[in-house]
Parts: C-alpha cells; structure tokens; sequence
C-alpha cells in the first residue's frame, strides 16, 4: 500500500473484511480485501475505487448489507455491496453547502434508519453539527432536528472541528460532539428525546 489511511475491519456474513484508502495514480483511491486467516488468503473486493480522492472510509452492516461511506472532497458519499462483492450505485450524503469543506461524518445502521451525523460549513457563520436519518438505504435523508437553518445540534458553539460521533444504545440515539473551542474546548453529549430535540 502506498501511504495508506483508514483502514477498519468487519465482519459480515460470518466472514471478514479490511478496508483502506491508499495513493493510485495520484489520487485516494477506496480498497478492500476479503481476509482468510484459515487459509491466509486475501480476495481483492471488486471495483472499491475510483479516480478521486477517497478518504474518511469506514465500512458498516445495515439490513443484511454492507454498505462504505467515504468523504470525496467536500461531499460524503455512500455505496452498498451485492452479494458478489461489487458496489452498487453511489449515493451523495446531504450536505448544508456544495462548498461545505472537508466534512466530518459517520454513518451507523441500526433499528429501521441509516443515521448521519456531520459537522459542516458554508451555510452559517459556523460550523455545525446535523443529524440525518435514512428508511430507504440511504438514497434519501431526512434532517432528525427539523429542516430549517437552526437544525443543528450544536447551537451557537464556535468549533473549527466538531469530530462528532453517534451510536444507538438502549433504544436510544445519542451524539457527541467537540464544542466551544473559540476560548476552551468541551466534550458535549446529547440524547434524542424525539420531536426534533435534543
């Protein structure tokens, strides 16, 4: 691999699997190996990259499906495996700004929804931290704090970078985010109480 980042391990389907971002003609390119340490053989995952910068890469199992979401640039991006190991059509991730630089994501699969968490730019002074939810493997996505332009979870705390995380725990959705950084940082969290709050 040449100056490889990313890489995160999953099982599914009872086997396992490694996935990386590494330097192919210039670019970040998306890789992944099916691992057998039985035998110790590696089956390279079909068509995993393409010709764009292709970081942030973490691989999750939703629905009996494993899905990558990925960050190209200023855009994140989500794709779904068939069951011969080749990727389905890509899915753009929302976003608050086409200029939104660098977002920071994560995508779980739990209960009946794909939830998102991002921290992003372009649309406010600063930036924020929303959080989507998808019914339909993730080709659409729904803003869970509501869809006007106070629906962030992070409210008026100033951070260059909000590194935020979620999970669903308990029958409950919960996030973290780093906020509060124009004078000293804190580390918020926060459970969903449904009807958009927070």
């Amino acid at each position: 691999s040449v100056n490889a980042r990313n890489a995160f391990l999953i099982s599914h389907n009872s086997k396992l699997y490694a996935f990386w971002s590494e330097i192919n003609s210039g670019y970040y390119q998306l890789k992944g190996r099916e691992i057998d340490f039985s035998s110790n053989s590696q089956a390279v995952i079909n068509n995993t990259g393409g010709s764009n910068d292709e970081i942030s890469v973490f691989p999750i199992n939703y629905n009996s499906n494993l899905y990558l979401y990925y960050r190209i640039s200023n855009l994140g991006q989500l794709t779904k495996f068939n069951s011969n190991l080749n990727w389905t059509a890509i899915t753009n991730l929302p976003t608050c700004a086409a200029n939104s630089p660098s977002p920071e994501l994560r995508v779980i699969g739990q209960d009946t929804n794909l939830y998102l968490i991002q921290d992003e730019s372009g649309c406010y002074t600063n930036r924020v931290v929303r959080v989507y939810n998808s019914t339909d493997n993730g080709t659409t996505w729904n803003s869970v704090v509501g869809g006007t332009g106070s629906s962030r979870i992070n409210g008026s705390d100033v951070s260059a970078h909000n590194y935020p995380d979620i999970i669903y725990f308990d029958s409950n959705l919960y996030a973290t985010y780093v906020s509060g950084c124009d004078s000293a940082c804190s580390v918020k969290f926060t459970r969903y109480t449904g009807s958009s709050t927070w």
